[in-house]
């Protein structure tokens, strides 16, 4: 008892630090660059709204003309399997430059995925305790090396001083490109505050582009919002929409970003890929069945270009 107990308050106190420091203000005080890359000044792009406008606009009022349709897949993999994300991002400064708008939301992926171990350089070895007691008690630990590639992925960018353009900011650019990754996270933190229709519209914008990064984005908010239809609402939906992201191209494999993230952050470790992960840790067998269903039946509704079925 003792030992669980010890779990939860560490655990507690993981997820504490981690809501203080991503619901923070952006704070940008002028033109940022990305120079040398290595530094989070504010890691979690809640709010994504020119500095100085405390009126919520229309989400559409704010997105410029359609630049993209989809997010590159190589950039992302170069992403995601990245042994340095301080690297990463010096490599992604001349895409942004150039307005690359995929560059933008991933250097601010980059940021969010450090803010812990900027916050507590000890991030790391607290998360080793979890996983040890985690396994005296029967349950999945995190594997070490996932924590290894956590430390060295983190590591410099997590160290450094040097001034670097906040998440926000980078989010905000690429919402101005309809990044359609930066549009369905727009949606989900503004979902509140938008109707019906324009939250149907909006995600339909998402869907046609079959961008299989924004709509594992988009899973967040077919989770918490039951107006997007029959697909949402519940926390199956969200594992649904992530498995249809899955088929789309998004790497779920045992070595994935996504299965990475998900032990690390969300304490759901298992053997195999994602959707191995979500059947043993995360649902139960009937939850496990209606979200292959559902899986299904959306992916039938997308390639028949039905969105207005989705929606429902």
């Amino acid at each position: 008892m003792k030992s669980t107990a010890a779990i939860y308050t560490l655990i507690l106190t993981v997820v504490a630090i981690g809501a203080i420091f991503l619901l923070r203000d952006s704070d940008d005080n002028g033109p940022a660059t990305l120079q040398h890359a290595k530094q989070i000044e504010e890691p979690a792009p809640q709010e994504v709204v020119a500095k100085g406008d405390s009126t919520p606009q229309p989400i559409e009022s704010r997105i410029a003309e359609p630049r993209e349709q989809g997010s590159p897949p190589g950039l992302y993999r170069s992403f995601e399997k990245s042994q340095d994300l301080s690297q990463t991002l010096v490599e992604l400064e001349y895409r942004i430059a150039a307005g690359d708008s995929t560059a933008m939301v991933l250097a601010a992926k980059a940021l969010v995925e450090c803010a812990l171990l900027k916050v507590d350089p000890l991030h790391v070895e607290t998360m080793r305790q979890i996983s040890e007691i985690a396994k005296q008690n029967g349950l999945h630990e995190i594997p070490p090396r996932f924590l290894a590639e956590h430390e060295a992925r983190c590591g410099a960018l997590a160290r450094s001083v040097a001034p670097v353009e906040s998440a926000a900011s980078l989010m905000h650019k690429a919402l101005e490109r309809e990044n359609p990754v930066a549009l369905a996270q727009e949606l989900t933190s503004r979902s509140a505050t938008t109707s019906d229709v324009e939250a149907k519209s909006i995600a339909t914008r998402v869907l046609e582009t079959k961008d299989p990064y924004a709509i594992a984005q988009l899973s967040e908010l077919m989770s918490q919002d039951d107006r997007m239809g029959r697909f949402s609402g519940t926390r199956a939906s969200k594992f649904t929409w992530q498995f249809v992201a899955c088929d789309l191209g998004m790497d779920c494999s045992s070595d994935s970003y996504i299965v990475r993230q998900t032990c690390l952050f969300y304490l759901a470790c298992g053997n195999g890929g994602y959707k191995d992960v979500v059947r043993y840790t995360m649902s139960t067998p009937a939850e496990f069945q209606r979200i292959l269903s559902q899986e299904q039946e959306i992916l039938f509704l997308i390639a028949q270009g039905r969105w207005a079925e989705i929606f429902q």
